[in-house]
């Protein structure tokens, strides 16, 4: 009989450090400088969905503070998504200052300056009274934006260095026929955070502190020593993919069991309750499937529904935060109420979750420890940081470099 691999990871993916991370990481100014400049400056960054703005007109005000920008994304008269900084180019005041809405035309408050929904000028006041004007050349300065299976990205850069599907890569590939759309119900949790936005990346990126943070919640893996155990990982571009295994021996709780009768939820999803009696000596099924879209969007899917995070650095230790739970739309009163048994489930399941970064962060600060030990089921992350330090030309593994901060 072949004994199991502790190390099954490491000696898949031998490029992937297996040395302790440093710690410096989370409070160094140099290093935030950087992954603001290099990776939330350059890269492709996950904002939405434009189901948030169904009809023309429509629009919303995503505010990326890394950057101290503020970005109207709207769907224009042609059916298209638009993204312009939402900057009125006359004195720079904000053009619109809602966090959404509905409108004809995007009209700035401060002088009246009217620019249709493409970004193009439509109206000065007192137009005759500027030197040498062409409203041509003073729309709004435009955003790259590009939609992939209904999500809405955009890239800060001039000029993006790859196109989204080529930046998406296998990712975009393999979820390329995953029913996003068919699960149009949202319920949205937002929040910030006083830590850095890695440490809240750290959270989604492993299941080893999931039989201990979650064992209120999850407790069919706070029962079994291996259902933490990832069931697969693989990594592609920056972006990595892994399967959690399903709870296959939980048995539903009465509020979940009358939920289950109308309508798909979490505990269903993760632990396929619905497949209970199947022959035990089957295989464990994956409960859901991680994807980690570098460098601040997950989008996890599981059977009949999917949810996503959404991460976006304010400073070095102030992190924005939201997370979306995506259903079919209800049909009736139950389903409603299997609905509210998984969101509330989510819920406290990230209340768990999110109740050590502000811990962690203080920690950090303190300057106690130089560095974190990682095992092998920490892949994801051990990747994620070798990505970081590629990108920014700073070894995230190199503890010699807190002595040179000092």
């Amino acid at each position: 009989m072949t004994e199991p691999s502790f190390h099954r990871f490491a000696e898949q993916f031998t490029d992937i450090p297996r040395s302790p991370l440093a710690t410096w990481i989370y409070d160094s100014d140099e290093l935030f400088e950087r992954e603001r400049n290099e990776i939330f400056g350059k890269m492709w960054l996950c904002i939405g969905r434009e189901d948030q703005i169904p009809k023309t007109g429509d629009f919303y005000v995503k505010d990326i503070d890394v950057h101290k920008a503020s970005i109207i994304v709207v769907r224009d008269r042609d059916g298209t998504i638009k993204a312009h900084h939402n900057v009125c180019k006359h004195r720079g005041n904000k053009v619109e200052w809602g966090r959404s809405g509905k409108c004809r035309a995007l009209t700035c408050k401060f002088h009246g300056w009217s620019y249709k929904l493409d970004g193009t000028l439509a109206d000065v006041p007192d137009e005759e009274r500027f030197f040498g004007f062409d409203k041509g050349d003073n729309g709004l300065k435009r955003v790259n934006v590009d939609v992939w299976r209904g999500f809405i990205f955009v890239c800060l850069a001039e000029k993006p260095e790859l196109p989204l599907n080529e930046f998406l890569g296998e990712f975009g590939q393999n979820f390329a026929d995953y029913p996003f759309e068919a699960y149009p119900t949202c319920f949205t949790y937002r929040t910030e955070f006083s830590c850095n936005w890695k440490i809240v990346t750290d959270a989604f990126q492993e299941a080893y502190h999931v039989p201990h943070v979650h064992g209120k919640v999850l407790t069919d893996y706070h029962h079994d020593p291996e259902l933490h155990l990832l069931e697969s990982v693989s990594f592609d571009k920056k972006h990595a993919t892994f399967a959690m295994p399903s709870a296959k021996e939980h048995r539903a709780t009465p509020a979940e069991a009358l939920g289950l009768q109308h309508s798909v939820n979490i505990a269903a999803a993760i632990s396929h309750v619905e497949n209970a009696d199947e022959n035990p000596e089957q295989p464990k099924m994956w409960g859901f499937v991680g994807n980690r879209v570098f460098p601040n969007f997950f989008c996890d899917v599981l059977d009949g529904l999917y949810f996503t995070h959404e991460i976006l650095p304010i400073s070095k230790n102030r992190t924005w935060y939201e997370h979306r739970m995506y259903f079919a739309a209800p049909h009736s009163a139950a389903a409603v109420y299997g609905q509210e048994i998984s969101k509330v489930m989510l819920r406290d399941a990230l209340l768990e979750d999110l109740s050590t970064l502000e811990h962690t962060q203080a920690a950090m600060e303190s300057g106690v420890l130089d560095r974190f030990q990682l095992q092998d089921e920490e892949i994801v992350l051990r990747d994620f940081y070798k990505t970081i330090g590629e990108v920014t030309d700073m070894d995230c593994f190199n503890l010699e470099h807190a002595k040179d901060l000092a």
